[in-house]
């Protein structure tokens, strides 16, 4: 579009909005800046007002009003210093962070004309920040420093606190640690002089990590326990976590695999209360790192078991290669060479891909131990070369390892040379990180001397006391004992006799009666013996006839059976064994009887999604719905080649106990997966249709009746500001129909952006999502908004995906404000390599949902249509007083 028309259709777009939202006010910031008999500088500071309002809508026209707002200043000679804050705020939003700084030069000569010590300092900070975030840090912190000064004498210690935070960040980065240190205790002592103690956390934990990093661990741990005490005060159970895990990392570098475990399962706890899924994987990796370093390879084989698929589900592909490359090398040491080689090979290409230095080199040590297991001596020789010489630039950790992996290969290949040099390069690297460990380990006497003082303080009265009541239990327990067994012995005796008398007249009584019986049967038998020939016979024949008639029916079922191609199921609940037909295992692309017949075989198969359903995690798929007989079901399983096959379970009861329980329940697999596509491919048209007649509806809304009643409506207000001497009764009319005509566009714009939002049409989703957010908080000051995104510009190449995220973020905000009683929301559309998520997440007051479905709405119903046209799935989370999550995720290939 070019730059004409781009600004004619900004400013008419303005114009209607202005027209429509501020109707009531003459004196509206538009209606400022084109009235020309206004004075100039406050038309000046109104466009720039509204390019501030624009910023939270569109940072792009935002940029072009203030942009429009300085040209004029300019050309008048009445530009000020507000004017070119504003004008920097929008750049740098719009990520022109050079441009920026130019602007906040401007802005700061002008200051400095005035010697207004906050806009100097403030504009000094700004630059800064602009400079920071370019990663020129050296021209950050001067101008950081700058402004500390300014600050400092106007005795801002909040601001003078937040500026030694950032440059502490710097000098940290820049290995500059005196100043880094100076920096952050001056951030500390500041926020609490002023009552702030929740401010000092960010430059606590940084502070703690710089003395960890300078090996000062006693100062790092007494940083973390204050950091703690914070976040358990402010109940900031994420922060909380954060400050476990650092504790956890830092006795794992002092060898104290104890404390490690006890504050690594601290942290472990609120992750998974938390469902921070990132640092969970995290976690586990640690425990199963300790494990196979200390060789309890069960353990770790078990525990990296467990973060392979957590970290493929949340796609980290650093977490992936990470567990992959640390299970590979366990297969290697337990001589499990084929799996071993599958996973350094996967992790091998990741790292390749995350261009990790560090993670390269692992992976040629990896490959090279391989190698040397099959006796390729040559190969292995050669990733071990390459391991070193990425390790030099890497980890010091590494080259000792990979230099002790080298010298063994010189010396099988006999030559010595360079034998001696690798073992020499081991020796080195060992020592230097023996020096550091000896260090370590004395910290770790002194942090463990601490620790064990403080808790036997606390045992020892305790102990003592214990020791006393335990004497006094012994005693008086002995002495019962003894009645006890005596008094037992006795009653026993008496129970025996009584027992035995009992028993001999009862034998007394039955034997006389026994000889009573024996007469009598002995008659019925004389009699039942004479017929028994002929019932025999008569039963015979009963039952040959039956067994032809099974026969002749079970071949019909077989018959039938095989024309359907449905599998049968014999399940015997009270054993918990189950029988499959051989169809169940074809229609998956297997042989017959290839996995066990077991519910949990059936459940292995089930597609990821399927798993997350309550009701599949227990195992119930083959449960009976309440005050019913009769099973009907539909799941997703992955077949032999990976495919994706829909299976319609059919089942009854068959058999049922005393207590009307199931006992037995049979049922058949049916295969409907050419079913499923196809009313996949239908509801898909359904929606493409029906988008595109929205479009089209909503065009013809926008481009010809509101068009219309605009014009009319410009008109109309023209001759409005000129009536003066007109009779009140025909004012009056004429004001009613003022009136009518802008409900009219008003509600002509509302129909037309809801049939199909032009903000997407236009910008694209990222665009019609941030209008739809700022929407959201302007129009209410109880709940916040948060949105956060990594998309790489405004649209997608696909735009059904684009009206199907826009539609379901539309929905979970509608539902957010009808029911959900909440403060925040936080909303996150991500693009990864094969998917785009979105999530909602909001603090409200959650529910149940296990009723979802029962009380599932119109607008929800429409949302898992076109998640199901296009491929995509669904997950709500949510628990009552917990809030809620939405989690949607769409594939890019549909």
């Amino acid at each position: 579009m070019s730059s004409p028309l781009r600004t004619f259709t900004i400013l008419f777009s303005l114009i209607i909005y202005l027209n429509i939202a501020n109707a009531q006010k003459g004196d509206s910031l538009w209606g400022v800046w084109i009235d020309e008999s206004i004075d100039q500088k406050e038309r000046v500071n109104a466009l720039n007002e509204y390019s501030e309002h624009y910023l939270k809508i569109n940072a792009d026209s935002a940029l072009h009003f203030i942009e429009m707002s300085v040209a004029f200043a300019k050309e008048n000679g009445i530009i000020e210093q507000q004017t070119y804050m504003q004008l920097g705020r929008v750049l740098r939003r719009n990520s022109k962070n050079e441009e920026a700084i130019q602007a906040y030069k401007e802005a700061l000569i002008i200051a400095e004309k005035t010697d207004d010590s906050l806009s100097i300092a403030n504009s000094l900070y700004l630059i800064g920040v602009s400079y920071y975030y370019m990663g020129d840090y050296d021209h950050a912190i001067s101008y950081y420093k700058e402004s500390k000064k300014r600050v400092e004498m106007m005795g801002n210690k909040r601001g003078v606190a937040n500026i030694s935070s950032n440059i502490g960040i710097i000098n940290m980065s820049q290995n500059q640690y005196d100043s880094a240190a100076a920096n952050f205790e001056e951030s500390i002592r500041l926020y609490i002089e002023v009552d702030l103690p929740h401010k000092t956390n960010i430059p606590m934990l940084n502070y703690a990590l710089l003395k960890e990093r300078l090996g000062d661990y006693q100062g790092a741990m007494d940083l973390y326990m204050k950091s703690l005490a914070i976040n358990e005060k402010e109940k900031d159970e994420s922060s909380i976590a954060y400050v476990y895990t650092n504790i956890a990392q830092m006795y794992q570098k002092l060898g104290d695999n104890d404390k490690f475990f006890e504050y690594n399962e601290k942290s472990l706890e609120v992750w998974t209360k938390l469902n921070n899924k990132r640092n969970i994987l995290y976690n586990l990796t640690n425990v199963g790192s300790i494990y196979f370093e200390t060789g309890e390879y069960d353990k770790a084989l078990s525990v990296f078991n467990k973060c392979v698929p957590l970290s493929e589900e949340i796609k980290d592909k650093n977490g992936i290669a990470n567990v992959l490359l640390k299970r590979g090398v366990l297969y290697i040491t337990i001589n499990q060479l084929d799996k071993g080689i599958k996973d350094i090979n996967t992790a091998f290409d990741l790292y390749k891909q995350l261009k990790d230095v560090a993670g390269i080199a692992k992976s040629h040590q990896a490959l090279g131990r391989y190698y040397t297991v099959i006796g390729k001596n040559k190969l292995a020789i050669t990733n071990f070369e390459k391991a070193y010489e990425l390790a030099i630039d890497s980890d010091i950790e590494i080259q000792k390892n990979v230099a002790e992996d080298l010298y063994k290969a010189y010396e099988k290949a006999g030559n010595k040379t360079l034998a001696f040099e690798a073992y020499r390069n081991y020796i080195i690297a060992r020592d230097s990180i023996g020096n550091d460990k000896n260090q370590k380990e004395i910290v770790r006497k002194e942090l463990k001397y601490n620790y064990d003082k403080r808790a036997l303080a606390d045992s020892l009265a305790f102990e003592k006391q214990k020791a006393i009541q335990t004497a006094k239990l012994e005693k008086s327990t002995t002495q019962l004992r003894l009645s006890l067994v005596i008094l037992l012995i006795v009653i026993i005796s008496v129970v025996l006799l009584y027992r035995r008398n009992q028993t001999i007249n009862n034998q007394n009584n039955t034997i006389t009666s026994q000889n009573k019986k024996l007469t009598t049967l002995t008659d019925e038998l004389k009699g039942l013996n004479e017929n028994l020939e002929k019932k025999v016979e008569e039963r015979t024949s009963e039952i040959t006839k039956i067994n032809k008639e099974l026969k002749a029916s079970d071949e019909r079922y077989s018959y039938a059976l095989d024309a359907s191609n449905d599998g049968i199921w014999d399940y015997n609940v009270k054993d918990d064994k189950i029988s499959f037909s051989p169809a169940i295992y074809t229609m998956l692309g297997f042989e017959p009887y290839e996995f066990p017949e077991t519910r949990d075989s059936i459940y292995d198969l089930l597609h990821s999604e399927e798993k997350k359903i309550a009701t599949r995690k227990t195992h119930h798929l083959f449960a009976i719905r309440q005050k019913s007989d009769f099973l009907e079901d539909e799941y997703r399983l992955i077949g032999k080649n990976g495919k994706i096959v829909w299976v319609q379970s059919k089942g009854k009861i068959v058999e049922k106990d005393e207590q009307n329980k199931p006992l037995r329940i049979v049922g058949t697999h049916t295969d409907i997966t050419v079913q499923k596509l196809k009313n996949q491919e239908m509801l898909e048209a359904i929606l493409r249709t029906e988008d595109a007649e929205r479009s089209r509806i909503s065009k013809e809304i926008h481009d010809g009746l509101q068009q219309t009643l605009i014009i009319s409506f410009m008109n109309i207000r023209y001759f409005r500001s000129k009536m003066k001497d007109i009779p009140e009764s025909i004012k009056e009319k004429f004001e009613l129909g003022w009136k009518y005509l802008e409900r009219s566009i008003e509600e002509a714009r509302g129909v037309a952006h809801v049939l199909m939002p032009k903000s997407i049409v236009d910008y694209g989703v990222l665009a019609a999502c941030q209008m739809l957010i700022d929407d959201m908080n302007n129009s209410t000051d109880e709940i916040t908004f948060d949105f956060q995104h990594n998309l790489a510009s405004e649209r997608l190449p696909n735009q059904q995906i684009e009206i199907t995220l826009y539609r379901i973020l539309q929905e979970s905000l509608n539902n957010v404000m009808k029911y959900a009683k909440a403060s925040e929301v936080n909303i996150q559309l991500y693009d990864y390599e094969d998917t785009y998520s979105l999530t909602v997440e909001d603090n409200g007051i959650g529910f149940d949902t296990s009723k979802l479905k029962d009380k599932e709405g119109h607008g929800f119903r429409n949302i898992r249509n076109r998640l199901d046209a296009i491929n995509g799935s669904l997950e709500v989370d949510s628990r009552e007083n917990e809030g809620t999550t939405i989690i949607v995720e769409i594939s890019k290939t549909i």
